[in-house]
């Protein structure tokens, strides 16, 4: 569980703290209405969310997604990202609404296949940024955001540094 948690927890908070000052309206929203805090956490899950794939998977039988046939026994992976960001799920995707309910998320997986650290990520992010938000109310960008880069990594959604101004 330590080591499942790890990873999810920080790019998740890294990424939570990365989207509201993109998002100046929702970051005061949540500042000022905390009780917003479990909303807030599934939105910057499904937002930009810390894995960007699934794991690889065997599709069971012959199946057809989006006109493409897949035979059984296919290595298939979940794009993670791009199912949170689908316009046919989600209204309006590229926003960050903090209080956007309705549609499940696959940012942490589903089901059988769902993160093990997942409670965890959860917890914590509810704890650290409304807490941040609180103990820094100007809480900023200290460089200009192109200068900001995810590493490159197929699986997970991690921020090298993330400079703040408090």
């Amino acid at each position: 569980m330590i080591v499942a948690g790890i990873d999810t927890t920080r790019n998740l908070i890294g990424s939570a703290v990365l989207s509201l000052p993109d998002h100046p309206g929702q970051m005061r929203l949540l500042r000022e209405h905390p009780e917003h805090t479990p909303t807030a956490v599934e939105e910057f899950l499904r937002y930009d969310g810390a894995f960007c794939v699934g794991l690889f998977r065997l599709a069971k039988e012959d199946l057809e997604i989006g006109g493409v046939r897949i035979p059984a026994g296919t290595p298939v992976v979940a794009g993670l990202q791009s199912a949170n960001n689908d316009p046919e799920k989600y209204a309006d995707p590229r926003r960050l609404d903090i209080t956007r309910n309705g549609q499940r998320h696959l940012a942490l997986g589903h089901g059988l296949h769902n993160c093990m650290g997942a409670a965890l990520a959860r917890l914590e992010t509810g704890v650290a940024v409304p807490a941040l938000l609180e103990r820094f109310p100007n809480l900023r960008l200290a460089v200009p955001r192109e200068e900001i880069h995810f590493e490159e990594n197929w699986l997970l959604r991690s921020l090298p540094s993330l400079p703040v101004g408090l």
